[in-house]
């Protein structure tokens, strides 16, 4: 195999401008071969042929990955002429005709990851498809993120105690813990599988809050009604609050709507009055961010919230810990902050996420 892809790579052009014009010229092939095997499908033509136009794109996609990625070896190299500019991914070099700045960056990061390229070519065979730039990227992507909290993860299984916070793996249903909290700020998951744990953190919210303490919890809008609902059993329904999110609108297809901002429920303990400060009900994250964490909340929306409603030396509890972020803007806010979570992955990453915020202040 390794003989094989060694062979295949010598047949590429040697140098940039022509590895630059084959690219391009390839590429053009592959769109008119992507629609020729549309219109095979269309039409529906013998298997054999689109068999056979399949291969073709395969072969061409294949090679295409393999010229970009020495691109990226070469560019790599290429001399950073005297007066460059720094741009956003470095020092901006004078490239060929037809590589942009953009497209000599995800050649780079091919030619980083040649192991990715391969997989996403067997891939590819595997499932009657054609290997793309944009499937390495997503891969080489995935594989980053991974490494990076894994790395955090190793450095968070040393980090000491601190007394502004403290975390440890915990299970909602049974977690025990002496201290009271000014505040419960979490963001459970949505998804119906999950919805019973709404109701349960209502009822150890009790167990939780200091007199007039408020229970604050992000939910989806899919069940905002049952969630209201099943939390009002054991807690007071206080306000709802309004968290706008970045980007595009998420779509939701069962109600045809196209939604670009998530409900924050407010709860207060029953028979007690909320006696904080005075707050606002629109909170706004200023970037998604996934890196850490699938379901996590970016640490800009998650202060947004707490520098709402929370005075620097309040007391916050989160029981939905993931990657951390609630920690970070409570301790951003000068708040004291405890946190739990039943996955230990989540927990180292959380101290070191934590303690590498506190190292930087």
């Amino acid at each position: 195999m390794t003989e094989q892809i060694t062979h295949r790579k010598s047949l590429l052009p040697v140098k940039l401008e022509d590895l630059t014009r084959f690219v391009l010229i390839g590429r053009e092939k592959l769109v008119a071969v992507k629609a020729a095997i549309r219109a095979i499908d269309k039409i529906g033509l013998a298997k054999d042929v689109r068999e056979q136009k399949l291969g073709e794109g395969q072969e061409l996609g294949g090679a295409l990955l393999d010229a970009e990625a020495r691109i990226g070896e070469l560019l790599k190299d290429l001399p950073s002429p005297a007066g460059s500019k720094i741009g956003k991914r470095g020092v901006e070099k004078t490239l060929p005709t037809g590589i942009t700045h953009k497209l000599s960056h995800q050649c780079q990061q091919l030619a980083e990851y040649p192991a990715l390229i391969e997989q996403v070519k067997a891939e590819a065979v595997e499932n009657e498809d054609i290997p793309t730039r944009s499937e390495v990227l997503r891969k080489i992507k995935e594989k980053k993120r991974e490494e990076y909290r894994q790395a955090i993860i190793n450095k968070g299984k040393y980090v000491p105690e601190s007394e502004k916070w403290h975390i440890e793996v915990g299970n909602i249903i049974t977690y025990q813990t002496k201290k009271k909290f000014d505040f419960v700020i979490t963001d459970p998951p949505y998804s119906k599988e999950y919805l019973e744990l709404y109701e349960i953190l209502a009822q150890r919210a009790n167990d939780w809050l200091v007199f007039g303490g408020l229970l604050i919890v992000m939910c989806g809008q899919s069940y905002l009604d049952w969630i209201i609902e099943q939390m009002s059993k054991y807690l007071k329904y206080y306000w709802t609050g309004c968290y706008l999110t970045p980007g595009q609108p998420t779509p939701m297809r069962i109600k045809q709507v196209n939604t670009t901002w998530k409900p924050i429920l407010f709860f207060v303990r029953k028979g007690e009055k909320y006696t904080g400060k005075i707050f606002g009900d629109v909170f706004k994250s200023d970037l998604p961010e996934k890196a850490a964490h699938d379901w996590g909340q970016s640490i800009s929306g998650m202060s947004s919230i707490i520098k709402g409603v929370c005075l620097p030396g309040q007391s916050i509890f989160d029981p939905f810990l993931g990657a951390g972020a609630t920690g970070i803007a409570a301790l951003g806010n000068g708040c004291f902050f405890t946190g739990i979570d039943i996955n230990e992955d989540c927990i180292n990453l959380s101290k070191g996420r934590l303690n590498d915020y506190v190292a930087k202040r």
